[in-house]
């Protein structure tokens, strides 16, 4: 910002200012010269431009100096000081504009009813919270219930509780409610039925029987119906490797239950369907 050397108007002292004046017939080195100038200005039948605004006499809350303020500044104003210093010196400790706007409440939290202080900002005419805690528990709509597994009290919604099969606190704890029997009755989970799946694959070399891909996802499908026959659900001879396309087309023919390896090996002699 380019600097330009100028004149008070009051004292005639010559000064640098950052920038090109408004009013060249106004331009003041400090407060104090232009206070003076506004005295003198608008003191008795001085006029500029008509009737002359209707000011207010002071003196300093810090040194009492006497100063003119328009009515408007000064009703506005709690404090009146003559200069930027003057109000540095005077608002310190506990007459800082801060420190006496904050106005402190004792309030009880609505969660935990525990007593605790807040100050005006942060007051509330509704609900007061002494911690995040304490104000996630208030403002959600939550119900406590216990984790499935292990007991422990958890926060849920009502929403949430509805649509999942079960109420768990951690991973940890759903995981070991999904390998237990209650949530899988079927048992697909258990490390038995996994072994079984990985013996299949490897016994037809990761290729589907059907047209002979050789792809990342494979299925294993169960020549006996798997809810139909639960003996031969871990028999090595009741799998076979299917690619993800054929195991969708055998059942969209024979359904997903009654059906058996007959009705497997009927379909597995009709010619791919391109």
């Amino acid at each position: 910002m380019a600097k330009i050397k100028t004149i008070c108007s009051w004292c005639g002292k010559e000064f640098i200012k950052n920038r090109k004046p408004y009013n060249p017939n106004a331009v003041f080195c400090s407060r104090e010269c232009m206070g003076k100038h506004m005295s003198k200005l608008y003191k008795g039948s001085n006029k500029i431009k008509g009737r002359p605004r209707k000011g207010v006499y002071y003196k300093c809350d810090n040194c009492g100096k006497e100063c003119y303020d328009c009515k408007s500044g000064y009703e506005r104003n709690e404090n009146h000081f003559c200069s930027v210093k003057c109000q540095k010196e005077y608002l310190v400790g506990d007459k800082h504009w801060v420190v006496k706007k904050s106005i402190y409440h004792n309030v009880k939290c609505a969660t935990c009813g525990k007593e605790f202080t807040v100050i005006n900002s942060q007051f509330k005419n509704g609900n007061n919270y002494c911690s995040k805690e304490c104000a996630w528990k208030g403002q959600m709509t939550t119900i406590p219930v216990e984790c499935e597994v292990c007991g422990k009290e958890i926060y849920k919604y009502k929403s949430a509780i509805e649509r999942t099969n079960g109420n768990y606190c951690s991973k940890e704890c759903y995981g070991i409610a999904k390998c237990s029997d209650e949530y899988d009755p079927e048992g697909r989970n258990v490390a038995e039925y996994r072994r079984w799946r990985k013996r299949i694959l490897k016994r037809d070399n990761f290729t589907c029987q059907k047209c002979g891909e050789n792809e990342d996802l494979l299925n294993v499908h169960h020549l006996q119906s798997y809810r139909d026959y639960p003996n031969l659900r871990l028999d090595i001879s009741n799998g076979v490797t299917l690619c993800v396309d054929c195991h969708k087309k055998f059942h969209r023919l024979y359904g997903v239950y009654n059906f058996t390896s007959s009705d497997y090996y009927e379909w597995n002699k009709k010619k791919k369907v391109s």
